[in-house]
């Protein structure tokens, strides 16, 4: 049975909530299926150890899995809301060591950054990473993905290209190289240089 006074602190608890919304100073969030592919593995796996997000926004660390019919590519779900700040960004930089990531720069806003165990088969070879990172800017207007860790730096091919290099725990040398989007999925061609047979985008051997 509600008393008067239990009326009263309902009405004034959603009163002091939509002020609060109003003038910003809480966001409504929405808890988003942020989707990144890897191109040419198999058996992709990521564990979250810890993850950052703005305040007020959800996160989860539930991962899900998408593997394309066709291609086989493999896509991460991470599921986070998309509000940025510099909180995001300073762990992020934390969480890659520095400047280990896969932009010349580093961010100065971020969406949400996810630390954890990185795994994936590469033409049947195995490959981890302890404290591989994945994040997301909202930075000039679109959603970028970030990737990086202690074990990766940023390198150049001969055609002036950026690509991120990674050491695996097992001493593999793993390189990543940003794509174009695909559908709502952007996401990374995977490589070991040492082993990579030629790939084919659109009948184009590359």
């Amino acid at each position: 049975m509600f008393t008067c006074s239990s009326i009263i602190i309902k009405f004034f608890i959603r009163v002091s909530l939509s002020i609060l919304l109003v003038f910003g100073i809480v966001h409504a969030a929405t808890l988003r299926n942020n989707k990144i592919t890897f191109h040419y593995v198999t058996n992709l796996g990521f564990i979250p150890e810890d993850y950052s997000c703005t305040i007020y926004q959800p996160c989860s660390n539930i991962i899900r899995y998408e593997v394309d019919k066709l291609t086989k590519d493999q896509t991460l779900i991470l599921r986070s809301g998309r509000k940025d700040s510099e909180k995001v960004a300073n762990t992020f930089k934390e969480y890659v060591g520095g400047n280990n990531n896969c932009f010349p720069d580093l961010p100065n806003e971020m969406n949400f950054a996810y630390k954890g165990y990185f795994s994936f088969y590469y033409q049947g070879i195995y490959n981890s990473f302890a404290e591989f990172t994945i994040g997301q800017t909202g930075e000039g207007g679109s959603n970028t993905w970030r990737i990086g860790g202690p074990e990766c730096h940023i390198k150049k091919n001969r055609n002036d290209k950026t690509y991120l290099e990674c050491i695996s725990v097992e001493g593999h040398v793993v390189n990543f190289t940003r794509t174009v989007a695909i559908g709502d999925s952007k996401g990374f061609d995977i490589d070991m240089p040492h082993l990579t047979k030629r790939h084919k985008h659109n009948g184009i051997e590359e």
